[in-house]
């Protein structure tokens, strides 16, 4: 009865990591099902004795947005500041934040693909830092930043105007960061150009 039993396990345990040990992903060490051969079981393989179905792209790419949802949530957490507003005007995504107590030069203002990050750093004050996902149909390549009587605007075209049925493509990912450059244009001309 043993020995019938002990065949069993040695088989299953055979059976249930067929293609594991010549997986070249990455991570094959970390316990992640990701790029593993399924085996006999069609879509199905297990670790620890747990079966489990492959993960979809569907699932997959749900499972990263929530994670970096819940990253942002708790960087947001952790941040004493309160003071970022947001606009879809008729022509700019727009970031508002008051931060009267630092000046211009104290400001810097990066994305890299569609994260944003304002900081705003000064001697004998604490870090400002703002983090955000920015959505998919702003032009980030063309944004900007002004500051004055202690409001700091970053503005972010559209990449097509407002209620502009638009074929969706696979767009590419720029992994570049890009340094927001501070605007030239008046307050008045912003007002009228990005209806702020």
């Amino acid at each position: 009865m043993y020995k019938l039993f002990a065949v069993l396990l040695m088989s299953n345990f055979a059976l249930g990591h067929y293609g594991h040990e010549d997986s070249s992903s990455d991570e094959s060490d970390s316990g992640s099902c990701e790029g593993h051969d399924s085996g006999p079981w069609s879509g199905e393989h297990h670790h620890s004795g747990e079966r489990h179905k492959k993960e979809t792209d569907f699932e997959k790419l749900a499972r990263l947005v929530i994670s970096s949802g819940k990253l942002l949530r708790n960087i947001c957490k952790q941040s004493k500041f309160s003071r970022t507003k947001m606009m879809a005007g008729q022509d700019f995504y727009s970031l508002k934040y008051n931060l009267g107590e630092y000046s211009e030069q104290n400001f810097t203002v990066k994305i890299q693909h569609r994260v944003i990050q304002v900081t705003a750093d000064s001697p004998g004050k604490e870090t400002f830092k703002d983090l955000r996902i920015l959505p998919d149909f702003v032009n980030v390549a063309n944004a900007n930043w002004y500051f004055d009587n202690g409001v700091l605007l970053v503005l972010i075209p559209y990449k097509n105007a407002l209620k502009t049925e638009v074929a969706l493509g696979c767009d590419n990912v720029n992994e570049t960061i890009i340094s927001v450059p501070k605007t030239i244009n008046s307050e008045n001309d912003l007002r009228f150009l990005g209806n702020i």
